[in-house]
Order: C-alpha cells, then sequence, then structure tokens
C-alpha cells in the first residue's frame, strides 16, 4: 500500500498508523531528503549524492510518500481497509494497493546505509560492510542490519537518543529500552557498560530484528527483547529508561517511565518533534521528573530528565 499525503500531515499520517500498532513502514519525504542533501552534501551517514534524482523529486511534488506492506491474503486485505478508514478524517490525496515483492522495501536502501559515526565513541556498521573492531580501536563499534525494523542508528531521532545515552548511562546500569526496533539502543548499552539491557516492542517481527542484532554483537549476556505494548505488564527498574518514540507515546508513556526508573535514574526520550517539545516536556515533568537538558538536531529533540532521590 502507499499513501500519498501533503507534507503539514506527516507527523498526523505517521501517528494514526503507530497508534493501529502498525510500525513498519517506509517514508518518503523529498523536502527532508533534499534539505539534507543541501546543508550535509557527501554525509558520512548517507552518500546522498548518490541517491536516485526521482527520489530526492518524488512522484507527488512535496506529498510525503507512505509504503506499508500487508499478507496478501484475506487478513491483509482486512488490514489494509482499516488502514484506509483510519485515514479516512485527513485529507489524503492518494492511497493505492498492489501486490508487490516485498524485496522491494527489504533490500533497495541497503546501498546508501554506510558505516556511521553516531555519537564521540559509537560507530554503526551495517553487516555487509567489511568494518572491524581493528577499525575502530577506541570506539565502540555496533554491526547492524535493521532488517523491516526502526534503527539504523542514521535517524536523527536515533543520534539524539544514542548521544544522550553517552553522556547519562553509567558502567553497571539495568537499561529499559522501550521502543528498541532493530534494538541499537539495547546494544549500545551493552557497548557502554550497562549489566542488563530489556528492549521491548510492540512489533514481533522488530523483536526477531533485535534478537538477531544481539547475537551478531555477541551481547546476548547483556542485553534482551522481548514483545510489549510499552511497559504494559511489565516488571523492571531500571538506572536508565530510554524510549525512542512519537511524541504522543513519549507522552503516554512518561508516568510509566517513573515508575520504571530508580531514584536518581535517567529517562531520556527521543523521536520528538521540536513543535512538541513543549508538550513532551510537560508530561515528563508532570509524571516526577526534573529536565536535565534538551538536545535538539534539525527538527528533532531529545530530552534527558531524572527522577529526583527520596
Amino acid at each position: 500500500m502507499k499513501i500519498k499525503a501533503a507534507a503539514p500531515l506527516k507527523e498526523a499520517v505517521a501517528a494514526v498508523l503507530t497508534n493501529m500498532g502498525i510500525y513498519d513502514m517506509q517514508i518518503e519525504d523529498p523536502a527532508e531528503l533534499r534539505e539534507m542533501l543541501d546543508g550535509l552534501g557527501d554525509t558520512e551517514w548517507y552518500d546522498l549524492t548518490q541517491v536516485p534524482e526521482e527520489i530526492l523529486r518524488g512522484d507527488g511534488g512535496e506529498e510525503v510518500t507512505y509504503t506499508l506492506y500487508f499478507t496478501a491474503d484475506e487478513q491483509g486485505e482486512k488490514d489494509a481497509h482499516g488502514v484506509r478508514e483510519a485515514l479516512g478524517a485527513l485529507d489524503i490525496s492518494g492511497i493505492d494497493l498492489a501486490v508487490r515483492d516485498d524485496s522491494e522495501w527489504k533490500d533497495n536502501w541497503k546501498e546508501y546505509y554506510k558505516t556511521t559515526r553516531v555519537g564521540k565513541r559509537v560507530v554503526v556498521s551495517p553487516t555487509w560492510e567489511d568494518a572491524s573492531r581493528d577499525d575502530y580501536p577506541d570506539d565502540i563499534l555496533i554491526r547492524m542490519d535493521p532488517g523491516m525494523a526502526f534503527g539504523t542508528g542514521t535517524h536523527e531521532t536515533t543520534s539524539i537518543a544514542i548521544r544522550l545515552m553517552e553522556k547519562y548511562l553509567r558502567p553497571g546500569a539495568r537499561v529499559l529500552d522501550i521502543g528498541t526496533g532493530s534494538g541499537i539502543l539495547s546494544i549500545t548499552a551493552a557497548g557502554l557498560g550497562a549489566e542488563e539491557a530489556l528492549g521491548v516492542d510492540i512489533d514481533p517481527d522488530a523483536v526477531a530484528v533485535a534478537r538477531e542484532n544481539i547475537a551478531v554483537n555477541g551481547v546476548e549476556n547483556v542485553a534482551r527483547a522481548v514483545c510489549g505494548d510499552l511497559a504494559e505488564g511489565l516488571v523492571f527498574t531500571a538506572d536508565l529508561v530510554v524510549a525512542n518514540l512519537l511524541a504522543d507515546l513519549v507522552i503516554r508513556f512518561s508516568a510509566d517511565a517513573f515508575r520504571h526508573t530508580v531514584p536518581g535514574g535517567i529517562f531520556i526520550s527521543s523521536g520528538i518533534l521540536t513543535e512538541k517539545q513543549p508538550l513532551v516536556e510537560e508530561a515528563v515533568r508532570k509524571a516526577g521528573f526534573d529536565v536535565l537538558e534538551v538536545m535538539t538536531d534539525g527538527e528533532w529533540c531529545g530530552i534527558a530528565a531524572v527522577r529526583p532521590e527520596g
């Protein structure tokens, strides 16, 4: 299924889909790609000069295109119909449903995903590249294949979370990673010296990908991934809780984050558009945290907060 929507509806469409439990999607925003290209040129994250012109231009001018995949059976048709109904209240210019090979999504982006320095110490490399720990002796090298899960390390929301983790995670910490996706933040926690890292994701496919990446990086003794809806039914108290989610989900999760954080512990939230920072910051403070800092990268931001002692 391909969904085309005007750029101002980008966050609204994503919120509708994620509220339906749909996290596996490809988002093509020509304006965002052009901005990255104009400002960064040939970056160490993506070689944007190699991105085909038609992707940058987009098929619908300044429209954002969402690509979703459903199984080619009765359940898939039902799920696709549900998406159409849920988006009915928005001014969507077009919804196209066609049978396609899902390798179109899973593999065609790999040529743009390169070894990336995400933070001061963290370097993320796709498993199909030849980077080795000998190449980065003073860094934490994370090997990743995100598969159909979010989390290559190159998106601003993930890099903000990693940079804040570098600053606030202490060796020996217990870490709770909500919305783990590819497992990149749980693996980062292990690399930074965490004693235990628990990743939670609502998508079983993402959990499977996270487990594979945890194994590839050899940190099974520290990190694990389980399926769950935020912290519902979870019994786990952490020294650091990290949640790379959409703003609305961070707001919803903040009170649970407080309950799952030890006194003096840290709550890091990311995936927040800067325009929604005040709302998220208010929710974080209302939950009982003291905000330590807000880190901004382009249109995205992350918030680091502490649960007061006592």
